[in-house]
């Protein structure tokens, strides 16, 4: 399998004699997103700010609900990224 670095340091990952890896998404892994510019960041607070009381409570409750089981402090780690943004 060949690998190569793509934007970022993504790494690409192409078939080689009928090998194909796919991503299992029973596996997952949460890390920050910071965007690369403080414009880019402000316009997604921005959007962000956009949506209702009632849609943050819905979205929280489907990424408790898809995601707590495997990441058993996932509100904690959630509520750190709000803390390294809550500034814009």
């Amino acid at each position: 399998m060949k690998q190569k670095r793509g934007k970022k340091g993504m790494i690409r990952v192409r078939r080689q004699r009928g090998l194909l890896l796919r991503p299992d998404s029973r596996r997952s892994f949460f890390r920050p997103f910071m965007p690369e510019t403080e414009e880019r960041v402000m316009k997604i607070v921005a959007r962000v700010m956009t949506l209702s009381e009632r849609e943050v409570t819905r979205e929280v409750n489907r990424i408790m609900r898809d995601f707590g089981k495997r990441h058993p402090h996932l509100r904690e780690l959630l509520l750190r990224h709000f803390e390294s943004t809550k500034d814009y």
